[in-house]
This record gives structure tokens, C-alpha cells and sequence, in this order.
């Protein structure tokens, strides 16, 4: 990893890191292009397929498709304030991390969703009406750039150096620094960690194990397999997030406690878990829900045909006018 891409600040130290600060440009790095092409995949698929899941299951689901951003991929902007900008909000992985809290934020409340649709079945419509769904949407936006105001405010522009981002205390006493960052990360990750396995704990009890079809109408069946089925869904989608994010913040912490030394391959493996989970959503969708297949496939056939279609009508059209 070049030095434009260093993985953490140390909220221990007070003093701003200005060590291996060069004037000279590293060369370029291509090593990650299919990565970054598989991110803008994952995120273009998972929002096609959101788009179309919604109509056929009529529940309602919140959209999140692991949002994730290529961290490597810009030059460095020079002066003020473009260069100041910059390293507030990309290179201080403000952006980064904003974007993956606000999919692990998301996925908590697609937890809670699930959980009521199942457990309080009863209240679902009230507590999930779409003016109500909107709010905390928003809320949950405003909530994640609070809680990542370290990253944002930790980074300054410094002039005549290479790279120009260097990491700076919020605060004087190192000890108020590590206050703020436990404080952000406990509730930016940890906290809705643990709300995601209660809620699919408490699930589990109620439809796992629940032997509750066989005494249902066809219609009500019918709405219980679908219900079932999206829930696995959910949980399995969550399960991934959770497993891919975990190592990096896990690691990330233990470094800002002094625990454990920065490890490349530590921090590469735990990166690359980050960045594989934007990707996969859309597989573990189809892999766990029969309608999303059928949606995929009945999406992939449409265009098929269409451009078949419109191909032959061109082709048509030429022959006619060479004749």
C-alpha cells in the first residue's frame, strides 16, 4: 500500500505523524482495477435488483448496497482549499467509513424491520409507515456524519510535503481523543452489531423453529413463505456484512489502543473483506430468495430480447436501404 492510503491515525500520540513525508509521486497503481470494477458491479446489481424486488414482494425493505468506494483511485489536490477538502473528506477515509457505517446502520434497521414484520406482526404497519421509514433513513444519515467527525476533523492539509494529508489530534490530551473515538466506534458499529444478532435471535425463535403453516389458509401460507424467505435473506445478507466488517474494525480499534503494530498483510486481508462485501449482496440474494431468481432471470431475459430486437429491426433497416 502506498503511503496516500495509510490505514489509520493513533489517537494515543498528540503529535501530528510527519514522518515519510516525501516530495516525490509514487508511481501508479493498477493492481486493484478488477476490484474496483467488481465494487461498481456489486452496487449497480444490488440497486437493479432492490428496484425489482420491492414490486413483487410488497414489503418493505430498505436499500442498502454495501456502500463502498475505491480508496486509491485519485491524485492529490494542491493549495487551499482544494487540497484541505481533499484530505478532510477522501483522505481521511471520512468518505470511506461514512459509507460503510451507513450500510451497517442500514442493515440494523432492515434487522428491526424484519424483526417486527415477524415478532410484532401485528404493529408492522404502523411502526414501518413510509413517512416514518423516510425519518429514520434521515436520521440515520445525519447520525453516521456525526459519528465520523474524527475522521473528518482528524486530517489536515500540510504544504510542501508528500503525502500532503497528515493525521492530527482533535483534542490536546490523548486521552480525550481516545474517549471520542471508543465512544464514535462503540455506537457506529459495535451497538448495531449487537442489535442485528438480537434481532435475528428473537426471529429465529419465532419462525425457525415455528411449525405455524400448517394451520394457515393458503393465502396466509402463501404471505408466510414469502415473509420466511425474504427474512433468511436479510439474515444471511446481515451474517456477510457482519463477518466482512468485523476483522477491520476489530483490527482498526486494537491499533488505536496500541495493542497490536500495524501489519500490511493484516490490514490488506481486512481491507479486502471490506470491499469484497460490496459485491456479493447481489448473489446472496438470488442464492437465498426463489422470487429474486426469478426476478434476475426474467431481468436478464427482457434485455436479452430487447436488444435482440432492436439489433434485428437496424439490421432490417440496412438491408432496405442498400437495396
Amino acid at each position: 500500500m502506498t503511503a496516500t492510503t495509510f490505514p489509520y491515525h493513533n489517537l494515543i500520540t498528540n503529535t501530528p505523524n510527519f514522518t515519510n513525508q516525501t516530495p516525490t509521486t509514487p508511481a501508479p497503481n493498477y493492481d486493484d482495477v478488477p476490484l474496483f470494477l467488481s465494487i461498481i458491479y456489486g452496487s449497480i446489481a444490488t440497486m437493479s435488483i432492490g428496484a425489482i424486488v420491492d414490486s413483487l414482494t410488497g414489503i418493505v425493505m430498505f436499500f442498502t448496497p454495501s456502500l463502498i468506494i475505491g480508496i486509491r483511485y485519485y491524485s492529490f489536490p494542491t493549495g487551499i482549499p482544494g487540497g484541505a477538502i481533499f484530505c478532510h473528506l477522501v483522505d481521511s477515509f471520512f468518505i470511506f467509513f461514512s459509507l460503510g457505517n451507513l450500510s451497517v446502520m442500514l442493515v440494523m434497521l432492515i434487522s428491526i424491520e424484519r424483526w417486527a414484520a415477524v415478532v410484532r406482526a401485528t404493529k408492522y404497519s404502523k411502526w414501518f409507515a413510509l413517512r416514518r421509514v423516510k425519518i429514520c433513513i434521515g436520521i440515520v444519515i445525519i447520525l453516521v456524519i456525526i459519528l465520523n467527525l474524527d475522521n473528518l476533523l482528524g486530517k489536515i492539509y500540510v504544504p510542501g510535503v508528500f503525502p500532503p494529508c497528515v493525521w492530527s489530534p482533535i483534542f490536546p490530551k490523548p486521552s480525550q481523543n481516545l474517549t471520542l473515538f471508543t465512544v464514535f466506534e462503540i455506537t457506529r458499529l459495535f451497538l448495531p452489531v449487537l442489535l442485528i444478532i438480537l434481532c435475528y435471535v428473537n426471529i429465529a425463535k419465532k419462525t425457525l423453529f415455528s411449525h405455524k403453516v400448517g394451520g394457515l389458509t393458503q393465502e396466509q401460507s402463501a404471505k408466510y413463505i414469502a415473509r420466511r424467505r425474504v427474512t433468511t435473506m436479510c439474515f444471511v445478507s446481515s451474517a456477510a456484512l457482519v463477518v466482512c466488517w468485523l476483522p477491520n474494525e476489530i483490527y482498526f480499534v486494537m491499533m488505536n489502543f496500541e495493542i497490536i503494530d500495524y501489519s500490511f498483510i493484516v490490514h490488506g486481508v481486512t481491507k479486502t473483506l471490506v470491499i469484497f462485501n460490496s459485491c456479493i449482496n447481489p448473489f446472496i440474494y438470488a442464492a437465498t430468495n426463489r422470487a429474486y431468481r426469478r426476478s434476475i432471470f426474467q431481468f436478464i431475459t427482457r434485455k436479452h430480447n430487447y436488444y435482440k430486437a432492436r439489433t434485428h429491426r437496424l439490421t432490417s433497416i440496412a438491408n432496405t436501404s442498400n437495396h
